[in-house]
């Protein structure tokens, strides 16, 4: 996190201390609660509250990857509001298994993160820095839709069989928006998710929303 810089969309690590048996962390304080806690309350987003919050999240990623730093756990346990009102800030937390790069370069790990929310490349194991993008197009779906694209049992057998293409017949209900959005970026060529080191397509708000 000492790598990162003062941004509203990633938490801010004050300070830290440690005694005999454990290390503590002192961070900027979010009393508006996890977003999966919200998105168990809400249900579903209005397409106009969803572009607001992957605007804060893909702002976010923006940072972290612009200096060189990929989160690889981003999920809506990982993501917290400033406090409780309509439209409150989103901010990443928990880079406990983020990692530094360079410009194209690739990781060959074991798959880490949440399975669930993972691009295909990091079950795959050769992936970089446009596995947040992924992950970032699944919370938006989840946004839209209330559902995560597919479940363990149908994940499972995508992962054996490769086949990970979630645009199409999944996002026709969506506006045309988000469904430009999740054109660019729940696509398993990675290129195509990036373009210039940034998210390729961001929805903006708009009446139709």
């Amino acid at each position: 996190m000492n790598l990162l810089p003062l941004h509203p969309n990633i938490v801010t690590l004050k300070e830290t201390f440690e005694n005999a048996k454990t290390f503590h962390l002192i961070i900027d304080l979010c009393t508006g609660g996890e977003l999966l806690d919200r998105m168990k309350r809400k249900r579903r987003y209005t397409e106009r509250e969803a572009t607001i919050a992957i605007q804060d999240i893909a702002e976010g990623i923006k940072a972290c990857h612009n200096n060189y730093v990929i989160h690889r756990d981003l999920n809506p346990e990982n993501l917290m509001y400033v406090d409780d009102n309509d439209g409150s800030t989103l901010k990443i937390i928990d880079f406990g298994i983020s990692i530094t790069f360079t410009s194209g370069q690739l990781f060959y790990n074991e798959p880490v993160g949440t399975l669930l929310y993972s691009a295909p490349e990091v079950i795959q194991e050769h992936y970089g820095p446009e596995s947040d993008i992924w992950s970032a197009a699944v919370i938006l779906y989840a946004f839209l839709s209330g559902t995560l694209p597919f479940y363990d049992i149908e994940f499972n057998f995508l992962k054996n069989y490769q086949l990970f293409d979630f645009y199409g017949c999944f996002v026709q209900p969506f506006l045309a928006g988000s469904r430009v959005f999740f054109a660019g970026s729940l696509c398993v060529l990675c290129p195509i998710r990036y373009v210039d080191g940034r998210v390729r397509v961001v929805p903006e708000p708009s009446a139709q929303f």
